[in-house]
């Protein structure tokens, strides 16, 4: 494959050319609709989540710390995205186009595309519950200690203390969804299970079995490992959207810190 061409491609997908109107609108690929089946027709309202007219905007509430926070941190997951699909960009200029062929046993590009990505994902997750945390009304404490890993305990003193409680990012995302989206998840559904084979995926560069250790080569994850990985976090987002005419990556948008 010619290198130029393939380069100006990928460097198209991240830098588009402007709309006539000099705004450019973010569409969901092609495919997502044809073979996933999902319908983005909510996408087509200019009125976009956290615009003061819009529905489901939420004000932040006055007087409530880490505004400022949450606010200078709020590109932080989309921003891991896009570093781990650059790198997967080069890998595909790298191997596709025959500058480097691929060695079965080097490791050069799928460990941090995955790792990266995931941690995107995990970043997403925490700082949409912060958002939700401080813009919902009346959302249960037990609900918020959850989402924030911790666990609110009484000794036999009777004194109140916080505890860490770690919790998988997965049942967190489940628990996210439900309070902040009204969306029941489906464990049995093929996108969740796909979100559930993804982190095995994480895990298997993080979690290594001494006793018991796995082939680790880029070809065994270069066929369906990094691309689907890819697939499988975004669908865990886009399912949900799809299904409640939400973008559930923007929850982070619908609660900006607008102080009310």
């Amino acid at each position: 494959m010619d290198y130029e061409y393939i380069a100006g491609e990928i460097e198209g997908i991240f830098n588009p050319e402007p709309d006539e109107y000099g705004h450019h609108r973010e569409w969901p690929q092609e495919r997502l609709r044809k073979h996933h089946g999902l319908d983005f027709t909510y996408m087509e309202d200019w009125l976009w989540e956290g615009a003061t007219s819009h529905p489901n905007t939420r004000l932040w509430p006055e007087g409530e710390p880490g505004g400022d926070e949450l606010t200078r941190s709020m590109d932080v997951a989309r921003r891991l995205f896009y570093s781990s699909l650059r790198v997967f960009g080069d890998s595909i200029l790298t191997y596709a186009t025959g500058r480097e062929k691929d060695n079965p046993s080097q490791l050069r590009f799928y460990p941090p595309v995955i790792l990266t990505f995931w941690s995107g994902f995990e970043a997403f997750v925490r700082h949409s519950s912060e958002l939700m945390i401080h813009t919902s009304k009346d959302l249960p404490l037990p609900i918020a200690d959850y989402l924030r890993d911790e666990a609110t305990t009484v000794s036999k003193k009777g004194e109140i203390d916080q505890e860490t409680r770690y919790r998988p990012v997965l049942d967190r995302y489940s628990v996210l969804l439900r309070h902040g989206l009204g969306f029941q998840v489906d464990r049995g559904n093929k996108y969740w299970q796909a979100l559930e084979k993804a982190k095995d995926l994480r895990d298997y560069y993080t979690h290594i079995d001494a006793m018991n250790s796995r082939a680790l080569s880029s070809v065994r994850l270069s066929g369906s490992g990094d691309a689907w990985h890819h697939l499988a976090v975004r669908r865990g987002a886009t399912y949900p959207s799809a299904r409640y005419f939400r973008p559930v990556l923007d929850l982070g948008s619908t609660a900006r810190s607008r102080v009310c």
